[in-house]
């Protein structure tokens, strides 16, 4: 995401009589529907808004330039969507008791905030609530939080702990990717719906892997676990090894994506499709021994992988997805089973050390863009294949096999 740069934001929060605030701000200064700010138009440096105001709205205060401070009053009870969005010099931000509902990007690259407290008024936090918050140390989310949503919490790399309450129920996929100075789980060892095993933060009946702290540099997942879920290891740039026990069944997408030191991977028998993007920009990945049961590899699966000099395809794949290997740029050679029909789009784009390519007789559609930015790779495919007359069309080297 862009960053963004202007003067100082502080947010206050009315909540002691002790302390004196100047006149609320006048209502010309917003636009209003009903008590909710939709904008704020004013130049006021520092704004104290309006009591009985219940909603700030979708980007009110996203990218002012002028502000210096904001007064909440108590009557709020939801902020939207990138309410204060790309407000880059907030440091503090107390969120009022009563707020019910954090809004989707709602504090999206306030890369100066440096702690938030979540009441338990608040049920929801939302999609990139605080996408990109460098600068954000601690968090805690109090007892009555029952959702974290997706990436909430994504690529806020000096956060070093997070309080996860009993009341959280649900915690959305890469809600804590490339959290790279996170250390542990604060979890109560009690807690009715998650538990901590080491860097892993899994389901309480221990069969789903949610999140691994991005901090680990090697783990071995528990046995017993049955899926890893999507984004579970994203961004774990640190992660050299990893165990997959073979009760593991199922690794949703992009669940590796993102471990640029991870060389090797063994991946179970149970499993039957390498989803979306799940070993994606997986920088040192050299070897991936994939089963005889695997059906499906999934588009992007590869993609970035650029350490990869070789890799062998079971015949039981039938399916290859589009940009399943590109950019894999040390592939010298890969042989497609018999039973893939189509070879999509971009699957070998840029794989520029790609030298032979055996393509099967059952492959019957082409892509125009498969081997682009790939230097001339040679096809070996049955004679009069569709294979030869693609290899023709395009001025590829053909060779019968």
């Amino acid at each position: 995401m862009r960053r963004f740069f202007f003067p100082l934001i502080s947010v206050l929060l009315l909540l002691s009589p002790s302390i004196c605030f100047s006149d609320p701000t006048s209502r010309d200064s917003f636009d209003w529907e009903g008590t909710k700010i939709t904008m704020f138009y004013g130049d006021e440096t520092d704004v104290v808004i309006p009591d009985g105001t219940t909603v700030i709205g979708e980007f009110a205060f996203a990218d002012s330039e002028t502000l210096k401070s904001v007064v909440i009053p108590k009557s709020v009870t939801k902020i939207e969507n990138e309410a204060f969005a790309r407000c880059s010099s907030l440091k503090s931000f107390v969120i009022p008791q009563g707020v019910t509902v954090i809004g989707e990007l709602a504090f999206v690259d306030c890369d100066s905030l440096k702690s938030i407290e979540i009441p338990g008024s608040v049920r929801a936090i939302g999609e990139s609530a605080f996408f990109d918050c460098s600068s954000l140390t601690s968090v805690v989310i109090s007892e009555g939080v029952t959702k974290i949503g997706k990436y909430a919490f994504t690529a806020c790399e000096s956060l070093t702990s997070v309080v996860i309450p009993d009341s959280v129920r649900a915690i959305g996929e890469g809600a804590f990717d490339h959290c790279r100075a996170l250390k542990k789980w604060d979890i109560s060892p009690d807690h009715p719906h998650f538990k901590s095993v080491g860097a892993g933060l899994l389901t309480k009946d221990g069969k789903k892997l949610v999140a691994c702290l991005n901090s680990a540099k090697e783990y071995q997942i528990p046995e017993g676990v049955e899926v890893i879920g999507r984004s579970a290891f994203s961004g774990c740039a640190f992660l050299t090894t990893i165990g997959i026990p073979d009760s593991v069944k199922r690794i949703e997408s992009y669940a590796f994506a993102g471990c640029a030191s991870l060389a090797s991977v063994r991946i179970p028998k149970g499993v039957t499709v390498l989803k979306e993007g799940v070993f994606q920009n997986c920088w040192a990945l050299t070897s991936v021994v994939i089963p005889e049961q695997v059906t499906t590899i999934e588009s992007r699966a590869f993609l970035g992988c650029r350490s990869l000099t070789s890799i062998i395809i079971p015949k039981s794949v039938t399916r290859i997805g589009s940009y399943a290997f590109a950019v894999c740029i040390k592939l010298t050679a890969i042989e497609i089973p018999e039973g893939v029909t189509k070879i999509e789009e971009g699957t070998f784009l840029s794989c520029v050390s790609l030298k032979s390519v055996v393509i099967p007789g059952s492959v019957k559609e082409f892509d125009i863009r498969i081997f682009e930015d790939c230097p001339k790779p040679t096809i070996l495919a049955p004679k009069g294949s569709k294979a030869q007359k693609y290899a023709k069309e395009i001025k590829l080297p053909f060779q019968a096999k």
